[in-house]
């Protein structure tokens, strides 16, 4: 239980399991180079592409329950996971999630599920 609604229309999803809806969300598209990728005394350029788009997603929530963190948290936090998001349509990628942030804001607010934090966020890779 909690302060976060779930994603009921499939928009956003961890292995095919609902999670809570963001408040926002990003994405950053990289390119991956090879590590013999270099630019020459000339002032050239080269440039070996091993991948041209790979999605960094950003989730984050104004306000969430501690519960729902550790709920997220057990999702994701350190493992591989099919994420399902809406960028133009329902997409889903084979991702990780290594990081995530968060301000413990007012633990006296909604104790019986664990205070309320602010601005939680989940960088997810896709692998």
């Amino acid at each position: 239980m909690g302060i976060c609604k779930l994603s009921e229309n499939g928009y956003f999803a961890v292995d095919g399991k609902p999670i809570y809806m963001p408040s926002t969300f990003s994405v950053k598209n990289n390119s991956v180079l090879s590590s013999d990728s270099k630019m020459a005394e000339s002032g050239v350029q080269y440039l070996t592409w091993v991948r041209r788009k790979r999605r960094i997603i950003k989730i984050t929530y104004d306000f969430i329950s501690s519960e729902e963190v550790a709920v997220l948290n057990e999702l994701m936090q350190g493992k591989e996971f099919d994420f399902t998001f809406y960028d133009n349509g329902i997409q889903t990628v084979r991702a990780f999630a290594k990081s995530d942030t968060y301000n413990p804001h007012r633990l006296n607010v909604y104790p019986e599920f664990g205070g309320l934090y602010k601005n939680y966020t989940i960088d997810i890779e896709e692998k």
